[in-house]
């Protein structure tokens, strides 16, 4: 049994047997997403606020009255001395108060580029204790949190917002806010380009029933993906996987949502968060509970994106996990879960580019037996993930709980870890913490950052147990920014605090140099954070030849925050190691690196004599319509590339030597055509070529690549379509028959007449099913839309066909077909007596484009017997290889 498009249907072979509509409901509420509605435990959490996520009941009692000066408010900054360093923890305060409605699921980000603005919001319910409305709070701050202000709801007069906001600003400082929707299910956007003070309407990402996203944008200006947004959510559908969907405009459009990944049987995709890491590399992880039971997140799921969400590289058990999904009867029964959160060292500093997760875990080590923050690294990029590391420093099996950890790297390369904790209070009350850890998470130091603490209640009027779901941390201008929710003012309100990390250094690290004389200038910029910086203490360690640098140079402050020294040159060669270490008049000390001393920054004063270092991927072959072909080298050196060039020659050398010189287009990065055209080439040649570079030296070292080799050919491979929206056509095996007709135009294809000898598509999720009486039909065309099946088409494939695996996945053509250089219909036909699910594949929006129908024949060929059809908005993304005239092996052509 099962569902497709809302219609239960069940088959044996070729008979079809109609189950009665009490059948339907005894199966509807025997799967995982028909639990009972109230229940804590039920595997979504964010549905219709009316249904099972926020709607009143009646049920509750009022909230207990907390005794709120148990422990004072701070009014003004303290002092903290730490294992790690000195910081000033600032007051609690409320970004936006209100006894118009609860505040719950906070969240705060800070701007892509400038860290003086912040954006907080919070699932937001009026009035307390019932349900008339919800919405998404928006609360900024402009000054670097110095003053907040805010509105209760995300625009006055835009409806359809159902919570669980998933905020990000971008580089342009355009305010995005993903969120559910409400009344009408499914996944929205909205975007503000006056700090929040309008919105747009509602964008809809995603139609029908979605739960939990999360958001983030690429915010590393090195990228060639700088400014895009994603937001990342379970996809509620069957077992739920992790949707993504992104936009390139500021939230003015989105992409199609594309699916992840597959769940492992018996678990689903849930929690799941976001980050962006240096060079745009986008990284996502979640947890997968079990698909029943508990619902306990068993382990983690993680995936990256090299090409800004195009494509993905799953790993879907990359490490295991024991999550506290269920309630805490201690604490009112408030619903509690062990959701992933993510984040990335983008400092520049020596661990830039690690990845760190955390969530709440217990009875798996190192969590003890009551719940405890267990964080997640890995060094190289997510390919393997460290052992777990209990984050929370009190005593193991103490009996307290911590939970709800969410994780931020500073721009210093500090590691941050918030989360509720009770080890200091009664086991009915909550204060909140923070553990900062300065050596990638190996060691902890635990800060208690709430001035106040909390009775744990769940909020009156919503869903059972309901007190939010997760709580925020972000960081910017020497700041670490805290954000939670709490009822100690009588109902749930959002709270911040921040701690100072003292003063900054931004430094660009001298490079090697043959000056031997000196000086080496080293200048910095230095932030102060709350406290003037200390000439006295303003340095630059050094040494020559020696790895301990004990000589020291005072550096001047040339103007605001600029400073500068000279280091001293000998006229010898030599290795200078140095860096630069500087405090404020409180005691805070910051370095360059960070780590110094452990870590430096180091350059050679040398004469030069080392050559630069080529990296190229040979070229195979080129089709001629694609001459000339483009040579792409990654060039280094120690003192810099003064220029780079390719040598080469046709055939043989007697032809004539030819260069071209390679362009800079970025970086290392190297690249320029053959200078030639199709005129001097033809199918057959042989094209010699060699890279040449030489460096910026006073030697001007020079060095070569190996001489390669490639033919001009006639064959030519080509992919039409980069949209990455999964459908189902044409391997459409979730029935037994279906047929599908796909129009491709002439300007897609590109190659004038050709032999095409192989088509494909690119799969993203491969069924098992053997499709039986496949047919491959192909057919030149002058017609522009697909209204019906082609007729007096020409068959190249007929037998059978299973989809291998994922990815580009070809079918070699039985009978070569000659297109004639217009469009080209291409129908793909099968007939089955049984099923399984779907392939998917990718494709690209293209309106009447497609003509495809899916039955299941009692007797006959589908291939035939399907006559009728439907046109959806999507055509597959086609591959083919072809030859181009002259043909090769033509004569099979029939």
């Amino acid at each position: 049994m099962r569902i497709h498009n809302m219609v239960l249907r069940r088959k044996l072979m070729k008979s079809k047997i109609l189950l009665t509509s009490a059948m339907m409901i005894l199966f509807l509420f025997s799967n995982i997403i028909a639990q009972p509605k109230e229940s804590p435990t039920a595997e979504k959490w964010s549905q219709d606020p009316r249904q099972t996520g926020l709607y009143p009941t009646g049920e509750y009692t009022n909230l207990p009255q907390v005794k709120f000066n148990e422990v004072p408010l701070r009014t003004s900054p303290i002092i903290m001395q730490s294992s790690d360093g000195i910081y000033m923890l600032n007051p609690n305060f409320r970004p936006h108060p209100t006894t118009w409605s609860t505040q719950s699921e906070v969240i705060v980000v800070r701007h892509a580029t400038n860290q003086a603005i912040l954006l907080g919001s919070a699932n937001v319910v009026w009035p307390p204790g019932g349900f008339s409305g919800i919405s998404e709070g928006v609360f900024v701050s402009t000054n670097s949190g110095t003053n907040w202000f805010g509105w209760d709801s995300i625009s006055p007069g835009v409806s359809g917002h159902g919570g669980d906001p998933g905020p990000y600003i971008d580089k342009n400082g355009v305010f995005v806010m993903t969120h559910l929707g409400y009344p009408t299910s499914g996944m929205f956007a909205n975007y503000s380009t006056n700090n929040g003070a309008s919105w747009s309407s509602n964008y809809t990402i995603a139609s029908g029933s979605q739960d939990k996203n999360l958001a983030g944008t690429d915010d590393d200006p090195a990228s060639p993906y700088f400014g895009r947004g994603y937001c990342v959510w379970s996809l509620w559908i069957g077992t739920p996987p992790i949707a993504v969907s992104y936009t390139t405009n500021g939230g003015v459009s989105w992409s199609s949502p594309f699916t992840i990944n597959s769940p492992p049987s018996g678990h689903y995709s849930q929690g799941v968060d976001i980050r962006t890491g240096p060079g745009g590399v986008v990284y996502v992880v979640w947890a997968a509970p079990t698909s029943g039971g508990s619902y306990t997140e068993d382990f983690a799921g993680f995936a990256k994106s090299t090409n800004g969400g195009v494509s993905w590289t799953v790993t879907e058990n990359a490490y295991d996990m024991n999550g506290i999904r269920g309630t805490f009867p201690t604490k009112g029964g408030i619903r509690v879960n062990g959701f992933t959160r993510i984040d990335v060292d983008r400092s520049g500093g020596p661990r830039n580019g690690w990845i760190y997760t955390v969530s709440s875990e217990k009875n798996l080590s190192p969590a003890g037996t009551d719940p405890d923050i267990v964080l997640h690294r890995s060094t190289n990029g997510g390919t393997t993930w460290s052992a777990g590391i209990r984050v929370n420093q009190d005593p193991i099996n103490n009996g307290k709980y911590q939970w709800f950890g969410c994780v931020r790297v500073d721009e210093s390369g500090g590691v941050n870890v918030l989360y509720y904790d009770d080890r200091t209070v009664a086991s009915n009350q909550a204060e909140v913490y923070l553990s900062r850890s300065v050596d990638g998470g190996t060691t902890w130091t635990d800060t208690e950052v709430s001035d106040h603490l909390h009775t744990p209640a769940p909020i009156a009027g919503l869903a059972g147990g309901y007190a939010g779901d997760y709580i925020g941390i972000t960081s910017g201008n020497n700041k670490v920014w805290m954000n939670w929710a709490d009822n100690s003012t009588g109902a749930y309100q959002s709270w911040m605090t921040s701690f100072d990390l003292g003063p900054s250094i931004t430094h660009t690290p001298l490079s090697n140099t043959e000056n031997l004389n000196g000086p080496y200038t080293v200048n910095c910029v230095i932030t102060p954070a709350g406290s003037p910086i200390n000439p006295a203490f303003t340095k630059v360690f050094w040494s020559r030849n020696n790895p301990v640098m004990g000589d020291s140079i005072q550096m001047t402050n040339t103007s605001g925050n600029n400073w500068t020294a000279n280091i001293p040159g000998n006229g010898t060669s030599a290795t200078y190691r140095y860096y630069i270490r500087t405090a404020d008049n409180t005691g805070r000390v910051a370095t360059h690196p960070s780590g110094a001393p452990g870590n430096f920054n180091s350059f050679l004063a040398s004469a030069d004599v080392i050559k630069p270092v080529i990296t190229h991927t040979p070229i195979t072959t080129c089709p001629k319509i694609e001459w000339p072909k483009t040579v792409t080298a990654t060039i280094t050196d120690n003192i810099g590339i003064d220029s780079g060039w390719v040598r080469w020659y046709k055939n043989n050398t007697s032809t004539g030597l030819k260069s071209f010189k390679l362009i800079n287009t970025g970086g290392s990065t190297f690249e320029a055509a053959f200078n030639s055209d199709t005129s001097q080439v033809a199918t057959g040649d042989s094209i010699f070529y060699r890279i040449i570079a030489q460096d910026n030296s006073s030697n001007h070292n020079r060095d070569s690549s190996a001489l390669y080799t490639f033919k001009i050919t006639n064959v030519v491979s080509k992919c039409i379509g980069t949209g990455t929206t999964a459908v189902g056509y044409p391997y459409y095996t979730f029935y037994m028959d279906a047929r599908t007709d796909m129009l491709y135009t002439a300007a897609e294809i590109g190659t004038g007449t050709a032999l095409i000898t192989k088509i494909g598509f690119d799969v993203v999720s491969a069924a098992p099913q053997t499709m039986n009486g496949f047919k491959i039909k192909l057919l030149n065309t002058t017609q522009t839309t697909v209204t019906s099946y082609g007729t007096g088409m020409t068959e190249v494939y007929s037998g059978t066909y299973s989809v291998p695996g994922t990815g580009i996945q070809y079918v070699t053509l039985q009978t070569g077909f000659i297109y004639t250089g217009g469009n080209l219909l291409v129908e793909i036909c099968f007939n089955n007596s049984s099923y399984t699910s779907n392939t998917t594949v990718k494709s690209t929006s293209a309106s009447g484009r497609v003509y495809y129908n899916y039955q299941d024949i009692s007797a006959g060929d589908g291939c035939t017997q399907i006559t009728s059809g439907t046109s959806p908005a999507s055509l597959p993304n086609l591959c083919f290889s072809a030859q181009l005239p002259p043909f090769v092996g033509a004569q099979n052509i029939q």
